[in-house]
């Protein structure tokens, strides 16, 4: 990643991308590196916010859901996949996933 939170390369190594000690603002990062990388997607960050509503809330967990699945298909090399594990957003192999929930 540069410092602006795109993805210059696919991730091809295991690791964790966003770590749960950053809490719920996982989602809103995700969203960032996401959109800085050409996602597109349905949730556009406009500002970095403290207060949602219930409703802003559900968009935000969504369009995060949304930037996980658009960074794994894009942005992840043969084997790899991101996702979401205990509160943080992991890149692993198909093998490293499928171990977790077995």
């Amino acid at each position: 990643m540069d410092r602006f939170g795109s993805i210059a390369e696919k991730f091809c190594e295991s690791g964790c991308i966003v770590d749960e000690v950053h809490g719920w603002r996982v989602a809103q990062r995700v969203c960032q590196i996401a959109t800085a990388s050409g996602w597109e997607g349905s949730y556009k960050l406009h500002e970095w916010q403290s207060d949602y509503s219930d409703s802003e809330w559900l968009e935000l967990v969504e369009g995060a859901d949304e930037a996980v699945e658009w960074l794994s298909e894009q942005m992840c090399a043969e084997g790899y996949a991101i996702g979401w594990h205990d509160g943080a957003i992991y890149c692993m192999t198909d093998a490293e996933w499928e171990s977790l929930y077995e």
